[in-house]
């Protein structure tokens, strides 16, 4: 391949590797490049511990998907930037709809709450079983 660096040849070979389930291809591809997309994935996430579980995910997805890798859009560290990022971005997705449905949950119970207490206890709104401790 005219034009790539020996590191890119060198990653190019470690993902043939990694198609044809070499662990250790994995392994290597996670020592050359964890460092720069744990970083990227951090400064995307703020949170350590989301960053770390991110960036596993990235090398499963490149375990299972190396075979997806095109040397004519660029160089493996290229694709492996992307990945991460868009992993990240994801996590980020995640966590926002998360949120809103907690909050949404939140609303619901707190007005259901507000609802039942607004009524006064009468024996006509009461299930059996209450009648009993009312009386």
């Amino acid at each position: 391949m005219p034009g790539t660096s020996d590191d890119a040849r060198a990653d190019i070979a470690l993902l043939g590797r990694v198609i044809a389930r070499d662990g250790r291809a994995i392994g290597e591809l996670y020592d050359r490049h964890s460092r720069l997309l744990y970083g990227l994935i951090l400064r995307i996430l703020r949170n350590r511990s989301e960053a770390e579980e991110v960036l596993q995910e990235v090398f499963v997805q490149v375990w299972t998907r190396a075979d997806t890798y095109n040397a004519e859009l660029g160089a493996p560290v290229a694709w492996l930037v992307r990945i991460a990022r868009n992993r990240a971005i994801d996590q980020i997705r995640s966590n926002s709809v998360r949120a809103r449905t907690a909050d949404r949950k939140a609303a619901y119970d707190q007005e259901r709450f507000e609802t039942d207490f607004s009524k006064p206890v009468t024996a006509s709104n009461c299930s059996d079983s209450s009648k009993w401790s009312l009386w």
